[in-house]
């Protein structure tokens, strides 16, 4: 388990998945969540900018999710024994957490919050 301190580490190593274009999502069901994907479309290629003129890999997979890269990138390497630690807000990456695989979900105002698996388990209850 990581320490209590609620800083993300400064890891060894660092990627970026952005969903391709290529990746399927449900349309949006409201006039404000098409305005917002439509701003986040907008943004990415601005985005794209900034993570490789600082030499961030960028990780993608034709048709995949980026959740679905991060899944298997994560269980790969936490079987090699490597701890992994997940920076989003989704509650669905829970269920990814693992004794080497943990989440940081970002609080309004800056701070974060670790989530190992009894956090999870918690958070369920």
């Amino acid at each position: 388990m990581p320490s209590d301190d609620s800083r993300p580490p400064t890891p060894p190593s660092l990627s970026i998945p952005p969903d391709p274009p290529s990746a399927t999502r449900p349309s949006p069901n409201t006039r404000r969540s098409a305005r917002d994907a439509e701003d986040i479309h907008a943004s990415v290629p601005y985005i794209r900018r900034f993570i490789e003129a600082r030499h961030i890999p960028l990780l993608e997979v034709a048709r995949y999710e980026a959740d679905d890269v991060i899944g298997t990138i994560a269980t790969q390497a936490a079987q090699e024994q490597f701890d992994v630690y997940m920076m989003t807000p989704d509650k669905d990456y829970g269920q990814l957490v693992t004794d080497r695989i943990f989440q940081f979900r970002p609080r309004h105002g800056g701070d974060y919050e670790t989530m190992g698996t009894t956090e999870v388990l918690a958070s369920m209850a």
